[in-house]
């Protein structure tokens, strides 16, 4: 039996990737997480992840065949480890993110141009955003004396409990029409193409690739479902949230997206990310596992707003000074 160290293990990718796992009877799931959970079929491991002292323990403690990374490192903290996590399994999943790549034209390969080596921007570039430490994480595997790791790049990751729309997280947004106020969208992003994967796709495919020597040194785009605009992703929630609350969402359009994410402090996030239209390529991925039968956004949107509704799920409200920011955009109160 193979044992599988799962880091970080309660996101919109972990949690679906342990459960999808630890069907296998062929694996022994263990989990970190940095709240208590208990199952019958995963070995949850109570304790922070980026405490280098503790992952070293329970590495050296359990063996693990495999460790699947989903921890944010900044580039000094995976320095300082990845070493020791390459030479300690037979196979190390690393999680990096398509975040990475630079704006281009067309489907974007695992060999199109990362924003930090096609960047000019020395202010953006003596910072280590996400984006920058991801890349430089990278970097850090492809230039090392080890093999035995994989790269993988997902798109917006979703699941019931992380709905993003265009620069707003789930709480941000969903708690407002609760409130019975309107959703805030940004018009300069109606026609921005995103592509948002369902957090259960990228759990299958992080599960068949798992110790598999042919994907050894290589990196992979995660991003199925094919890709919508923003003001597609509008009509998808909008449509869904009626369907199980009887309510239709009131819209607000506003007009000055950057004064906003710049106000939020979003705005390298809008700039590289979700401000521009992004559409990523699977050939690579699919050459290995076949053709994959990907959820399409409005599928995949459509039931984790349905999940959300039946489920009794809530949100939490963000701070007074955002909730109050917004109410100044849009003339309502929370």
């Amino acid at each position: 039996m193979k044992r599988i160290l799962v880091f970080a293990a309660t996101g919109a990718m972990g949690y679906p990737l342990v459960e999808t796992i630890s069907q296998n009877s062929d694996y022994e799931v263990y989990a970190t997480s940095r709240k208590e959970h208990h199952s019958d079929q995963i070995h949850w491991l109570h304790g922070n992840g980026k405490d280098l002292a503790w992952a070293r323990k329970i590495i050296t403690e359990y063996k693990f065949d495999g460790i699947i990374d989903f921890l944010n490192y900044q580039t000094e903290e995976f320095r300082n480890r990845y070493e020791f996590l390459l030479s300690n399994t037979s196979h190390y999943i690393f999680l990096s993110s398509a975040r990475v790549y630079a704006p281009c034209n067309g489907l974007i390969t695992e060999a199109s141009p990362r924003i930090l080596d096609i960047c000019a921007d020395e202010e953006y570039l003596s910072k280590d955003s996400y984006d920058l430490a991801k890349a430089r994480c990278e970097n850090l595997l492809n230039t090392s004396k080890f093999e035995n790791y994989t790269i993988i790049r997902p798109s917006l990751t979703y699941n019931s409990d992380r709905l993003q729309f265009t620069i707003f997280e789930k709480d941000e947004w969903m708690y407002r029409i609760l409130d019975g106020n309107s959703i805030i969208f940004p018009a300069e992003m109606s026609n921005v193409q995103t592509t948002m994967t369902y957090g259960r796709d990228v759990a299958y495919v992080i599960s068949k690739l798992m110790l598999n020597p042919n994907t050894f040194g290589e990196t992979y785009n995660v991003s199925g479902g094919g890709s919508r605009t923003w003001g597609e992703v509008l009509d998808i929630y909008c449509k869904a949230i009626k369907e199980n609350s009887h309510y239709l969402p009131k819209v607000i359009r506003i007009h000055n997206v950057e004064q906003v994410v710049k106000n939020l402090n979003r705005y390298n996030q809008y700039k590289y990310a979700r401000g521009i239209s992004r559409c990523f390529s699977n050939r690579k991925v699919e050459s290995i596992l076949g053709k994959i039968n990907w959820s399409t956004m409005e599928e995949g949107l459509t039931s984790c707003i349905q999940f959300f509704f039946q489920s009794g799920a809530h949100v939490t409200n963000p701070s007074f000074r955002m909730a109050a920011y917004f109410d100044r955009l849009t003339n309502e109160c929370t």
